[in-house]
């Protein structure tokens, strides 16, 4: 572990209140306490988020964080396996089920691949590899649930497809993250101004879960595993043929099912209370679109992001700095074109298996392990979430608030006053055609 994740656990260890556990009523806390746990992909956001989860809670004995290269030989006392998967492995459906699904490629095939080509070239083939799946991301997800599928003979193992992650509700604070990744990456490009418009159907479902629900739904399906491990694998011996959704438990842990939200109300909101907490970094007033259809959106592209962007550009070049947001807007752009399969789509998800788990969770542990959907106030959520990216992402804390406003009021007369003048050029320019033609 690094030293900036030790600072990091230390300061959420400092900011969280830690909640009164009954170890008497308290089953998960038990079970974990004495226990040796083995994490890969630590550093990332949910590693984070986890180990700070399973320091705060538990007596743990040890903890290993490391990266795997190799398929690990399985000791005794080997309770519980969970892979963290992803909602869209199987984004090729259209109706995602709590099932494996047949793999786009074998797991030995596709390392040999790997083993065989430089990374060049497999950059060139990855396209044609893919095929119908969005990015590299959801098709490898969709290999390694396969992979698990083929190596968990004899292993307790369950597999949880969070859907897109966002920020924390609650747990340690609430609105952390440390990534710009996916949505969130919307919400922030939109707030300082950057991102106008987006390819996306308003009134599709924004599949959305905080990170903090993802995290403890991971701690109860890891416990659920380890105490049906021996129902498991006796299923598994008794029957060698038995079907992977009864040997192997798969969790679709997705909002849409219990608790809903359009891309139009969840940016609506968002609007709402990021104008509330405007950043002193924003670039430009708020102005953003959601556009149903292809060809408005690279209409807007043009007229939103790359004319401003070449105006901006040249005026740097002619005063002697260095032009640089056509660049970045060359990246805004490829960043939204990877979210817009996502926004402009829909699917429908089975999760029966994440209710059922719920249901098997004492009233003890819901107060500790929170991951019920249907607990989760859109509303409340998102007003605690802006805050939390101006101070996490932004590197912009709550003091600099006034001057934030100030700011944005700033902007507002800007714009206001840069609309007029390009009504009357444009008017300008219109009339002298006009008088033009007139003359021929």
């Amino acid at each position: 572990m690094t030293r900036g994740s030790k600072d990091y656990l230390e300061d959420m260890l400092n900011m969280s209140e830690f909640p009164n556990i009954n170890d008497s009523q308290s089953e998960i806390p038990q079970f974990f306490a004495g226990c040796n746990v083995l994490i890969t992909g630590g550093s990332g956001f949910l590693g984070q988020l986890l180990i700070e989860k399973l320091l705060r809670q538990y007596n743990i004995i040890n903890m290993y964080i490391i990266k795997c290269k190799k398929f690990l030989p399985c000791h005794q006392n080997f309770f519980s396996f969970v892979y963290i998967s992803t909602a869209y492995s199987q984004c090729v459906n259209n109706f995602i089920e709590e099932r494996y699904y047949p793999a786009p490629m074998e797991t030995d095939k596709i390392l040999t691949l790997i083993d065989i080509m430089d990374d060049e070239k497999l950059d060139k083939f990855m396209p044609t590899l893919i095929d119908d799946w969005p990015n590299s991301y959801a098709y490898t997800k969709a290999i390694a649930e396969d992979t698990v599928r083929q190596y968990s003979i004899g292993i307790p193992v369950c597999i949880v497809r969070p859907s897109i992650i966002i920020p924390t509700a609650d747990e340690p604070v609430s609105g952390w993250i440390n990534n710009i990744h996916g949505a969130i990456g919307i919400v922030l490009g939109s707030a300082i101004g950057l991102l106008r418009t987006l390819h996306c159907d308003p009134n599709k479902t924004a599949d959305l879960v905080p990170a903090d629900y993802v995290i403890s739904h991971l701690i109860v399906a890891g416990w659920d595993t380890a105490k049906r491990r021996n129902t498991l694998l006796s299923i598994e011996s008794a029957n060698p043929d038995v079907p992977e959704t009864e040997r192997v438990p798969i969790y679709n842990y997705v909002s849409m099912c219990q608790n809903p939200i359009t891309w139009k109300k969840f940016m609506k909101l968002n609007e709402l209370y990021g104008m509330q907490v405007p950043s002193t970094h924003v670039i430009w007033y708020y102005m953003f679109f959601l556009n149903k259809y292809k060809f408005m959106h690279n209409i807007n592209v043009i007229i939103l992001h790359m004319i401003p962007a070449v105006l901006v550009d040249t005026v740097l070049f002619l005063i002697g700095r260095k032009p640089m947001l056509l660049k970045m807007y060359k990246k805004i752009n490829k960043f939204s074109s990877l979210i817009s399969y996502f926004s402009s789509n829909e699917w429908r998800f089975n999760n029966d298996a994440v209710v059922k788990l719920w249901s098997r969770v004492t009233p003890a542990d819901r107060q500790i392990f929170n991951f019920n959907m249907n607990n989760l106030k859109w509303e409340l959520y998102l007003k605690n979430m802006m805050p939390g990216l101006r101070v996490h992402i932004v590197k912009d804390p709550m003091d600099t608030l006034d001057k934030g406003r100030e700011k944005y009021r700033r902007r507002i007369y800007h714009y206001s006053l840069l609309t007029v003048i390009t009504v009357l050029l444009v008017w300008g320019i219109i009339s002298l055609i006009n008088r033009m033609m007139s003359f021929l």
